[in-house]
C-alpha cells in the first residue's frame, strides 16, 4: 500500500510473491478499495440512538450502556453475529465472548442462501469444510468442472488460475445459465435452467456410470455400492434430463465424455449452486461425481467451495457456528446447526451484537425483517448502519489492524495494518476486553492478536502451526514445523456415503411449440452472474430498466424492438412490460421480475420450476 506523508492511498499493488495471488489482485483490491476505506460515511466516533437519530458519545459511555444491556439478558436470549470479513483473531474472540459471557449459543455469519446446507453436506462426508485442493494446483487436473459460479464477478483470482491451467491443457466444462467470460475458453457450456442443477448433474453421472468411465480403483472399493447407485440413477434417462435443464442431449453426452475420459476432475461450485433447490442432494451428486472420477487426494483433483464474503472459511474454522465449538466435527446424528435467521425470528433473542465491515451497504437485508422485535442492537461497523441500532461503534477496517485471515482454499495468511483508523475506530479485540471487564469475566486480557493467535493454535488443532511470522500455510498445519496440508486425504480416503437422489420430477410444464421459450425471475439468475463487488455501475451489465429481459437474437427474431411492450403468456397467466436487450441471457429464456413471476404463478417461485412460455406484441393484441 503506497501512502502519502498524511496517509492517503496512491496505490495498491500485488505483492509480486504473494502465494495466494502469485503476483495478482483482482480490480476491486487494485482499484476500488483505497476508495472505500476512504469513504466519508466512516464511522469515526461511538454513537446513542436518540429521538433525533444517533447523538455522539464516549466510547466509555458506549460500553457501560453495551454491558449493563448484554449483562441484563439470559442464556441463549442474545446474538453474536458477523459478516466474515472479520480477522480469525476477532471471529474467535466473538465466539468465545458469546459462549463464555453471554452464555448464548447463538452465534453466527450473514452468508448466502444454501451456504449452511452445502457446508453440512460437506462436514458429513468429508469431516471438514472447506476445499480439498489448492488453486496453484489446477493445471494437475484432467478436467475441471465449474458450475454455478462465475470468477470475473466473485473470484478474479481463481479465474485467472483456471484460465492459466486450461491454457496449460486442462479441460473445462462450465455450467452456468449466463454467457460468462470463463465459458469462453471452456471445451464445453452447458446452459441449464436455474433449479434443474439436481438433474444436470444425476444426468451427468448417469452416463460416467453407463459407460464405464469411472475410477477403477473407486469401483473395485465401491463395488457393491455402484450397482445400487445405478438404480437411484434410472431414472434420470438422457432424454428427460434434456427436457428439464434445457441443455441438448448430444451436449450433455459431449460433456460427460470429456468429463470421462480425465484421469481426475475439480469439482468448483459458487454462488449460483448453493442456491439450487434441493441443494443438499445437489452437494452429494457433486461429491459422487469428485469421487468416481478419483477427484480426491491428488494435486488438481477435488471440491472446491466458492463463494461468500472475505474470511468465510475463517468463521467456520473458529466456531462462529451455532452448536459447534472451534475444532468439533459434526458426525451424522448430531444436531445441525441452527439458522438464525429462525432463530432470530422465533422471538426467543432479545438482543444483537453485530460486528462487520459493511463496506456495501447491503449485507444487513437479510436481517432486516427480523430487527424491529428485538429489544436491544449493538452494530459494531465501519459506517452507520440502515437498520434500527441503538448503540453504534466505529470499527477498524481489515487494512487498518493487524491479524490473520483463510481464504477459500484453506490457507491461513497473516496481514499487518497499512492505515491508522479514521478517529475513535477500534478493532474487535479492545472492544471485546472492555465488555467483559464491565460484565466481571475473566479470560480477556490479551495484550494483542498475536496473543488471540497463539490460544487458537491451543483450542483449534488444525491451527496448531499457524504464527504471525508463517505469513501463508494451508491448514491443516497442527505444528510449528510442519509444512502445511495443499491437498487433503492423500494419506487416507474419504468415505463416501452414496447417493440416493429424490425421484425426479418435471419442474414446469416443459417447453413446446405453443410455448418455446423458458421464464424465470431475474432475481433467480442474479446468483449465477453477481458477486460482492463494491462499484455499483459493474452491476449494470446483468441489470436493466426494462421489464421483461431477452437475448438479442431472440427478440429482434421475434420481430421486436428494445422498449417495445410485449405480452408473455403462459399456461397460469399473462403479464406485460417493456422489453430490452440482456446479452447475457441464453437463447429462448426470457426473464421478469420476481412480482410479475409471483403474480403468474400465485406461489413464490422458489423451487426452481420452468415455466413455458410464449412472447407478443403488447400493442398487436391491444
Amino acid at each position: 500500500v503506497e501512502l502519502s506523508e498524511d496517509e492517503d492511498i496512491i496505490q495498491l499493488k500485488p505483492h509480486p510473491t504473494g502465494p495466494a495471488n502469485a503476483g495478482q489482485a483482482c480490480v476491486q483490491g487494485r482499484f476500488l478499495l483505497k476508495g472505500y476505506l476512504k469513504k466519508a460515511e466512516r464511522l469515526k466516533v461511538p454513537g446513542i440512538r436518540e429521538e433525533n437519530g444517533f447523538r455522539e458519545t464516549t466510547w466509555k459511555e458506549a460500553l457501560d450502556v453495551v454491558a449493563n444491556k448484554l449483562s441484563s439478558y439470559g442464556s441463549g436470549e442474545v446474538a453474536v453475529l458477523s459478516d466474515a470479513r472479520n480477522s480469525n483473531e476477532e471471529l474467535y474472540l466473538l465466539q468465545k465472548f458469546a459462549r463464555s459471557v453471554l452464555k448464548t449459543d447463538v452465534v453466527g455469519c450473514i452468508a448466502p442462501p444454501g451456504h449452511m446446507e452445502c457446508s453440512e453436506v460437506l462436514r458429513y462426508n468429508l469431516g471438514m469444510i472447506g476445499a480439498t485442493s489448492s488453486l496453484a494446483d489446477l493445471g494437475e487436473a484432467g478436467c475441471i468442472f465449474v458450475i454455478g459460479f462465475n470468477p470475473a464477478a466473485t473470484h478474479p483470482i481463481a479465474g485467472a488460475r483456471i484460465r492459466s491451467a486450461v491454457l496449460g491443457g486442462a479441460r473445462l466444462v462450465v455450467a452456468n445459465p449466463y454467457e460468462l467470460a470463463i465459458a469462453r475458453y471452456a471445451d464445453m457450456h452447458l446452459k441449464y435452467y436455474p433449479g434443474s442443477e439436481l438433474a444436470l448433474v444425476a444426468g451427468i453421472v448417469k452416463i460416467l456410470l453407463d459407460e464405464q468411465a469411472i475410477d477403477s480403483h473407486f469401483a473395485g472399493k465401491y463395488s457393491y455400492a455402484i450397482e445400487d447407485l445405478k438404480k437411484n440413477l434410472k431414472p434420470y434417462q438422457l432424454d428427460y434430463v434434456s427436457k428439464v435443464t434445457g441443455v441438448h442431449a448430444e451436449t450433455l453426452v459431449e460433456a460427460a465424455c470429456l468429463i470421462g475420459e480425465a484421469g481426475s476432475i475439480n469439482v468448483l461450485y459458487g454462488l449460483g449452486l448453493i442456491q439450487a433447490p434441493k441443494v443438499p442432494e445437489v452437494m452429494q451428486g457433486l461429491l459422487t461425481l469428485a469421487e468416481i472420477k478419483a477427484g480426491l487426494g491428488k494435486p488438481g483433483g477435488g471440491i472446491m467451495p466458492l463463494y461468500g464474503t472475505g474470511n468465510l472459511q475463517g468463521a467456520w474454522d473458529m466456531g462462529m457456528v451455532p452448536h459447534l465449538l472451534p475444532g468439533q466435527v459434526a458426525r451424522s446424528g448430531n444436531s445441525a446447526p441452527t439458522d438464525i435467521l429462525k432463530q432470530l425470528g422465533s422471538g426467543s433473542v432479545k438482543a444483537v451484537y453485530l460486528a462487520m465491515e459493511n463496506l456495501e451497504g447491503d449485507s444487513l437485508e437479510s436481517l432486516l425483517p427480523h430487527m424491529e422485535s428485538l429489544e436491544f442492537v449493538v452494530i459494531h461497523d465501519v459506517r452507520e448502519p440502515k437498520i434500527k441500532a441503538d448503540v453504534i461503534l466505529p470499527m477498524a477496517a481489515i487494512a487498518e489492524k493487524r491479524g490473520t485471515l483463510t481464504n477459500a482454499e484453506r490457507m491461513v495468511q497473516s496481514f499487518e495494518p497499512a492505515l491508522t483508523p479514521p478517529g475513535q475506530a477500534r478493532s474487535v479485540l479492545p472492544v471485546l476486553r472492555e465488555l467483559a471487564k464491565r460484565i466481571g469475566a475473566d479470560g480477556f486480557d490479551y495484550e494483542d492478536a498475536q496473543a488471540v493467535l497463539g490460544e487458537i493454535g491451543q483450542e483449534v488443532a488444525i491451527y496448531g502451526g499457524v504464527t504471525p511470522d508463517r505469513k501463508s500455510v494451508q491448514w491443516p498445519c497442527p505444528s510449528s514445523d510442519h509444512a502445511g496440508t495443499p491437498t487433503l486425504f492423500v494419506d487416507r480416503q474419504a468415505e463416501w456415503r452414496g447417493w440416493k437422489p429424490s425421484k425426479p420430477e418435471l419442474l414446469g410444464e416443459g417447453t413446446n411449440t405453443e410455448l418455446p421459450f423458458a421464464l424465470f425471475s431475474k432475481e433467480s439468475l442474479t446468483p449465477f452472474f453477481d458477486g460482492p463487488v463494491l462499484a455499483p455501475e459493474v452491476q449494470i451489465l446483468s441489470q436493466s430498466n426494462g421489464e421483461i429481459e431477452m437475448n438479442p437474437a431472440d427478440l429482434f427474431g421475434a420481430g421486436f424492438s428494445p422498449g417495445e411492450r410485449i405480452k408473455v403468456v403462459t399456461g397460469a397467466g399473462e403479464c406485460q412490460g417493456q422489453v430490452t436487450i440482456n446479452e447475457l441471457l441464453p437463447a429462448r429464456v426470457v426473464a421478469i421480475s420476481l412480482e410479475n413471476m409471483k403474480s403468474l404463478l400465485i406461489v413464490d417461485d422458489s423451487t426452481g420450476r420452468v415455466l413455458a412460455a410464449r412472447v407478443e406484441s403488447a400493442e398487436q393484441t391491444g
